[in-house]
């Protein structure tokens, strides 16, 4: 890519120089703090913000945490369009975003206020907040109750509050106002083809997870169809109840043994792990190695598990022993989308639903001679191991292509790279419905699979 001619050094701690005709400011320079409350209440649109999504409403907020909702909202500032929105607890990890609504916010959010619009083009501003390297250097700056660092060093959980009088005095790159335009343009042309990109491998992951769950059940019950129900399928099979070939344990668990609790149990997969601590729960069950966990509290989750070692496991997960026949078929049999459906057809109460043991022992499991079901069981961790070879792959390439978004909008934002004289063809915007074709996916796991 073309560099810059010219450019000078810069005394910032996450960058050296910038092309010789642009400005390092302050961020005090560029940006005021909107410091306007909702009182009188103007406003009873609450906006939420994250790192992925940007600004939303709360009401149609995509993801779990963020700015929580509250009866009184005359403590909450004013946003409005335009405003660039930053969590000062979350903006090392990219909590940043430009408002496209009138809203309330909660105190820590900043909504930042452009000081000249002729001169500081928000969507380029944006970006620099975007920069990787920017939000790092932010790191040291705040006052934290918490945070995480992956092993590939990417934040997350953070809660660093930074506040605005040591935020404002933080210096970013300033080009003229023109090329700050060019910049933002070139970047959202590019970072919506890498997105384009990226939509199309998660939806191969949502496509594997609905063709892996069609096959187990295939090869569980000889059906490939998902629109009869597990009860009707097993009355074509030799069944039983659950209860004549399991029993349920209901013992407990020592003080002094390991603990293993619902959100230790991966949903679909039947992989676990365990509490680092002892647990200290007075109502613990106790699970032996060859006993199968199966998560009665939200059971459309699908978290079940065949356990390789004595535990204390939560009051929330069904204990079975005594179990009559292949426990690693069961497993598999338990976490069938069929069976997991059923089950969760079984559930009372509308927050957390629950079901119960007396629904659960009376659903029936297919019976198979010994070596069928061993059969059946090698032919579906065959199954998975391949899923899971494509899987990995597949969340490296979108990894790969995360890592090549933050180098793009790093190197254009900082002036390593020149886009002035680029041509920004037309391009239409990312449209998560037009993905690939799931027959055409199918059939290329058809016949890898023959």
């Amino acid at each position: 890519m073309k560099k810059y001619e010219k450019y000078k050094s810069v005394d910032l701690t996450w960058l050296n120089e910038i092309p010789s005709h642009w400005e390092s400011k302050r961020i005090s320079r560029i940006f005021d703090i909107r410091k306007e409350k909702n009182f009188p209440i103007k406003t009873n649109n609450i906006l939420s913000l994250s790192a992925k999504y940007g600004v939303s409403l709360y009401s149609e907020k995509k993801e779990t945490g963020g700015n929580k909702s509250k009866e009184d909202l005359s403590s909450y500032n004013l946003c409005y369009p335009d405003d660039i929105l930053v969590n000062c607890m979350n903006v090392v990890a990219g909590s940043v975003g430009i408002s496209k609504y009138f809203g309330a916010v909660s105190p820590v959010y900043y909504p930042l206020v452009n000081i000249n619009k002729e001169n500081n083009y928000i969507y380029y501003m944006e970006y620099v907040f975007r920069n990787y390297n920017f939000q790092r250097s932010l790191v040291g700056l705040g006052k934290g109750i918490q945070m995480s660092e992956s092993e590939d060093g990417k934040l997350f959980r953070v809660r660093m509050r930074i506040s605005w009088d040591i935020l404002k005095t933080q210096s970013i790159p300033v080009p003229p106002f023109e090329e700050q335009k060019q910049i933002a343009k070139y970047l959202d042309w590019k970072i919506n083809e890498i997105d384009k990109l990226i939509e199309k491998e998660q939806n191969k992951l949502i496509l594997l997870n609905k063709y892996l769950k069609i096959k187990v059940c295939k090869i569980i019950t000889n059906s490939e169809s998902l629109n009869s129900s597990w009860s009707i399928d097993m009355e074509c099979f030799n069944s039983v109840k659950l209860s004549k070939i399991a029993s349920l344990k209901n013992v407990k668990a020592s003080k002094s043994l390991r603990y293993i609790g619902l959100e230790n149990i991966e949903q679909w997969t039947g992989n676990y792990k365990t509490n680092t601590d002892i647990y200290s729960y007075a109502d613990a069950k106790l699970i032996n190695a060859g006993d199968i966990g199966i998560g009665l509290l939200r059971p459309y989750l699908a978290k079940v598990f065949l356990s390789n070692g004595t535990y204390a496991v939560s009051s929330e997960i069904c204990v079975l022993n005594n179990i009559k026949i292949n426990k690693k078929f069961l497993k598999e049999v338990l976490l069938n989308i069929k069976f997991i459906d059923e089950l969760n057809s079984s559930t009372y109460g509308t927050r957390m639903p629950r079901a119960n043991w007396d629904f659960l022992k009376n659903m029936k499991i297919p019976i198979y001679p010994p070596d069928i079901e061993n059969f059946k069981v090698h032919k579906i961790l065959e199954l998975k191991n391949k899923i899971n070879t494509i899987e990995i792959n597949t969340k490296l390439i979108i990894e790969n292509l995360n890592e090549l978004k933050n180098s793009i909008i790093s190197e254009v934002v900082t002036g390593k790279i020149d886009v002035r004289d680029v041509i920004i063809p037309k391009y239409e915007k990312l449209n998560i419905n037009e993905v690939i074709k799931e027959d055409s996916f199918e059939k290329g796991i058809e016949s890898d699979d023959e």
